[in-house]
């Protein structure tokens, strides 16, 4: 779990989202979600859809323990369309709290039902994957050479130090 590296969270769509009720004449879902209290990220908002595709991929970088220490947090949301500089406010559609836990032994997963709290029926479909950071090797040419030492080869005019 101290392992570093870069966490990728793919949003691929939502589906079976509530239709417009209310104030909110259309619908313009947008997914927007946090992971271990780092920098909240939204995907595009999608007008008119219940059925969004997003197709958008953020990436946080930290250990598998940090990024995993918490629920991976995702609403869907709409905001109303406005005529002006007026910006709505966001309305929620649903939300889910993903565990990340399980990346510690999957790298890679497929999330294709995260069923949504609220509307009966909604859910997202995510992939997530961990990529460990690059282990800096020293190349296979310089074994048994101590850190830092010069590797010497003998060339057709001399010595040359690598």
């Amino acid at each position: 779990l101290n392992r570093q590296g870069t966490l990728t969270v793919r949003v691929k769509s939502a589906k079976g989202l509530p239709p417009p009720h209310g104030e909110m004449s259309a619908l313009a879902p947008f997914a927007r979600l946090r992971v271990a209290g780092q920098k909240t990220e939204s995907t595009r908002e999608m007008p008119g859809e219940l059925n969004p595709s997003w197709d958008t991929t953020f990436t946080y970088k930290g250990s598998l323990g940090e990024l995993a220490s918490r629920p991976m947090e995702v609403q869907v949301l709409s905001r109303p369309p406005t005529g002006g500089l007026h910006v709505a406010r966001a309305e929620p559609l649903g939300s889910a709290q993903v565990d990340l836990s399980r990346l510690a032994e999957h790298e890679d997963l497929d999330l294709d039902s995260v069923m949504l709290a609220d509307p009966a029926g909604a859910s997202m479909s995510l992939h997530l994957a961990f990529q460990p950071a690059a282990l800096s090797r020293r190349p296979s040419w310089s074994a048994g050479a101590p850190a830092g030492a010069a590797v010497s080869l003998m060339g057709a005019v001399g010595p040359i130090m690598l």
